[in-house]
Order: C-alpha cells, then sequence, then structure tokens
C-alpha cells in the first residue's frame, strides 16, 4: 500500500472518530488536490468510513466533492493534513448577497448595525454590517426566528420581564446577591430565580445582543435567533461583590452558555480570573467577552484583561475610538458603544441612548451568536479566532492598542472571509 493511501486511511479514521463524538449533521466538502493527484482515490477511501463522493468534481481544478454524514469540521481537521491534499472547504450554500432589513421601526437608529452615513459626523458603512450577515444567515427566508440560536449569558442588572422586544428571550433566570446581617456584608452570596432589572442597564445591553426582529417594534438584535441566560451580578445601584460576579460566570457556564458578555470591570482578583478560566476551559468552552473600560486611559480592567477573556473596546459613527474607550495592549477587538439605541424597561416606548464600553461588548457578543448558531461545534476559541480574523481594520495597521485587530464585521464573520 503506497504512503499516500496509508495516510488517506489513517485520516478516515480519524475521521469516523472525530464524527462519534459530535452532534451529526448532513453537509459536503470540495478537497481541492496537488498537480497530479488522483482526486479519485479520496471518495473510494472515505466511502470505507460512511462519507462518499457524489460525483461531483470542479471542472479544471483537481477537486472534488464529497457528502459528509457526520460532522463537516472534523472531517475537514482529520482530512486537511492528508499527503497530496492542498485544500479542504465546506461546500457552501450561497445566496443573494443583498443585505435583508426587517420592519422594526427604530432600525434606522442603529447606527451601529447598518450606518448610512446622513447624519452630521457619521460615516457611511462604519457599522458592524448587521444586514449582510442576516442575509447570509437566511433570516428573510426562515421567518427571522425569535428562538433556537446560541445561548448568550448576560452577567448585568438583570432583564425587563416585559419589554415586547425582549418577551420569551429567556431560557435561564437567576441572581447572585451578597448575603447581608443587620444590612452589613457577611461575605457569602445568595441565589435566587429573580432576574428582574432594577437599573436598565442588563436591559440595554441584551437588547443589542437579541431583540426580536421583525416583530414591527422598537429595534432589533445583532443576533435576534439567540436565547438568553441572565444572572443578575449587579445591583439596581450597578455595582456587584467579585463573589456575585465570579458566581455568576460559574452558574452561566453550567446553564451551557456558549457565549458569556460582561459590560462590567474593576480591579483585577483571582475568583473571578478564575472563574472565567473554569468557563473558557470546561463545558463547552464559552466565549467570554468583556468591557475595556470607560476610564479614556491606558489601564486596564478586568474582567476584560484576562488571558481568557475578549477585551471590547468602543467606536463611534465615524468610526473613531470613542473618547472614553480605555487603550491598552490587552483589548483585542472593537464595536460601535457611542450613543446606542436598545431597549429599557417598561413597554410602549421603552428604549433609551447609552454610551459605552458596555454598548460596544454586547455588538460582539451578539456577533459570536451568530457565528455559533452557523458553526455549532466551535468552542470560544474558534470562535475568538473568527472575530478577530474578520475585523474591519482600524488605527494602526494590525493589532493595535486602540482598535485591538478591528471593528467587528458580522458579514465578514458569518461568511468566514477575513
Amino acid at each position: 500500500m503506497s504512503a499516500s493511501r496509508t495516510a488517506l486511511l489513517s485520516a478516515a479514521a480519524a475521521f469516523t472518530m472525530a464524527a462519534a463524538a459530535t452532534p451529526a449533521h448532513a453537509g459536503s466538502l470540495i478537497v481541492g488536490f496537488d498537480p497530479g493527484e488522483q482526486s479519485e482515490t479520496l471518495p473510494e477511501v472515505v466511502d470505507e468510513v460512511g462519507a462518499s463522493s457524489n460525483g461531483s468534481a470542479v471542472a479544471g481544478l483537481n477537486a472534488r466533492v464529497l457528502d459528509v454524514p457526520g460532522s463537516v469540521a472534523s472531517a475537514r481537521t482529520a482530512l486537511a493534513d492528508v499527503p497530496g491534499v492542498r485544500y479542504v472547504e465546506p461546500n457552501r450554500i450561497l445566496r443573494i448577497s443583498a443585505p435583508v432589513t426587517p420592519n422594526d421601526p427604530k432600525l434606522g437608529e442603529l447606527f451601529g448595525l447598518n450606518n448610512l452615513g446622513l447624519r452630521a459626523g457619521f460615516k457611511l458603512d462604519a457599522d458592524i454590517d448587521a444586514p449582510e450577515a442576516w442575509g447570509e444567515m437566511g433570516f428573510a427566508q426562515s421567518g427571522w426566528p425569535k428562538r433556537g440560536g446560541a445561548k448568550v449569558a448576560i452577567i448585568d442588572t438583570g432583564i425587563s420581564p416585559i419589554n415586547p422586544d425582549l418577551v420569551g428571550k429567556v431560557i435561564a433566570c437567576g441572581r447572585y446577591e451578597t448575603k447581608t446581617f443587620f444590612g452589613l456584608p457577611t461575605g457569602g452570596s445568595r441565589f435566587s430565580s429573580d432576574c428582574g432589572d432594577g437599573n436598565g442597564h442588563g436591559t440595554h445591553v441584551a437588547g443589542t445582543i437579541a431583540a426580536t426582529a421583525n416583530n414591527a417594534y422598537g429595534v432589533a438584535g445583532v443576533a435576534p435567533n439567540a436565547d438568553l441566560i441572565i444572572c443578575r451580578g449587579l445591583t439596581g445601584a450597578g455595582s456587584g461583590t467579585t463573589a456575585d460576579i465570579a458566581n455568576c460566570i460559574t452558574w452561566a457556564a453550567a446553564q451551557g452558555a456558549d457565549i458569556i458578555s460582561m459590560s462590567l470591570g474593576g480591579v483585577g482578583g483571582t475568583a473571578i480570573q478564575d472563574a472565567v478560566r473554569r468557563a473558557w476551559n470546561n463545558g463547552s468552552g464559552a466565549l467570554v467577552v468583556a468591557a475595556a473600560g470607560n476610564a479614556g486611559n491606558t489601564t486596564t480592567s478586568y474582567p476584560a484583561g484576562y488571558a481568557e477573556a475578549v477585551s471590547v473596546g468602543a467606536t463611534t459613527a465615524a468610526d473613531t475610538l470613542a473618547t472614553f474607550s480605555q487603550r491598552n495592549a490587552d483589548v483585542e477587538i472593537s464595536a460601535p458603544g457611542q450613543n446606542i439605541v436598545s431597549t429599557w424597561p417598561g413597554t410602549g416606548n421603552a428604549f433609551k441612548t447609552l454610551s459605552g464600553t458596555s454598548m460596544a461588548t454586547p455588538h460582539v457578543a451578539g456577533v459570536a451568536a451568530l457565528v455559533k448558531a452557523q458553526n455549532p461545534a466551535f468552542r470560544g476559541a474558534e470562535l475568538r479566532a473568527r472575530l478577530t480574523s474578520t475585523v474591519d481594520d482600524l488605527g494602526a495597521v494590525g493589532r493595535d492598542s486602540s482598535f485591538g485587530f478591528g471593528r467587528v464585521n458580522a458579514a465578514r464573520a458569518v461568511g468566514g472571509t477575513p
């Protein structure tokens, strides 16, 4: 048996084991070969482990199409290093590339999602290209889904249970609060199933991530199909203890959160760092996204400053750095964060405009949720790599202390195109 065929069989066996451990979904791959390689060999070998060639070839490119019954991602990994294989990529579904827009009346105010440059100080396309991403995801064709996407945990001041844009979004809800004795903290925390928002900040964050789209009301979230896990780690005054935040992180990860969004920050500590690290490493491998801070200086805020967390800076409608956004080597990515309109507690015209890296963070969390919904096998590290490799580079070329790698771009992220 040739060395090439032995390598192919070894790769096929690896594919068999990987597929068995991954939720199965139908798909297909395009496998391109080096010049002179016989592309017929691969379908024959992969057929032995349940995959097959559908007989298709890419004319003139020495490439074949494989039908994959298991995980496309696992098959790509198994076949990528096979001698003679030049590339392995998904046989993607392409659609009309025109952006799609829901009928939410305040959509025109969401410059972070779609900036038309029509107002003074606004720059055309200084946005995350959300309508283009929604088109790529096929949301209009699927009826603008309200649920069933990625699980996004928000650790904040809670969420309004009655805002029409957020009704039905929460799949898990609770809060940690510091135990007190005669009004004094005892050093412990207790959990309750109440995650009502006595501040508004958490509701605002939730709307940017997942407000219902195409319901002829209010705004639209970046990932309107996301499911929300809410942990109220901050009080109505907007503050919380280290123990409360650490407990929320651990609880959210235990609920199966794919992304954990924290629009909060302060001085670092081992307890929160350990909780972040545990969420990153254990279970589903959650992507942890946190605000870089609003001091407008070069200090580092935590949990954004931990290696396992993505630190998010804030941009303006002109694609400049917001003056309040902290700048340091830890900033990894940026997003619109100035004058952001989103949901607020209540009904009727329950919306408010806020600014801060707190508002930038949910834009990034929302884009991560779109990517996760499209790539269910992705863990935190893969989501992180996709986000940072598909940005719109602002400022100095490459990563810099103001914008990180650049401003997040949803359309590129879901398309997988740097």
